[in-house]
């Protein structure tokens, strides 16, 4: 988007279970800072009281964030089936339609 001069607004949300489990934080600050467009919220589910980032899971803040505004944005999303999942009943309470999300889920591998 950046290289490109895409002008519409994105927000990424980045999170795990635990603090210590997040990892690519400098690399995705330093992308918000060198892009106007880009908001980058980084939540954590089970954060601690020093935790600067969002409390709360992905799939948490997106709800609240969808419920703030009248936008039905295109969602894109790359995790776990059930955080998926989570957020198709989001999508659902908020009236966002199923054709505006794009998935990959995240399955174990078999070996």
């Amino acid at each position: 988007m950046h290289e490109w001069g895409e002008p519409q607004p994105c927000t990424i949300y980045f999170g795990s279970t635990l603090e210590e489990e997040m990892f690519y934080v400098n690399e995705l600050t330093q992308l918000a800072d060198k892009m106007d467009n880009l908001t980058v919220k980084l939540c954590v589910w089970k954060a601690t009281d020093s935790w600067k980032g969002e409390k709360g899971s992905v799939v948490d803040i997106l709800k609240q964030d969808l419920q703030e505004t009248s936008a039905k944005p295109d969602l894109y999303l790359c995790g776990p089936p059930g955080m998926v999942d989570a957020v198709y009943a989001v999508c659902e309470d908020v009236g966002v339609s199923q054709d505006k999300v794009y998935l990959e889920k995240f399955l174990p591998s078999v070996s």
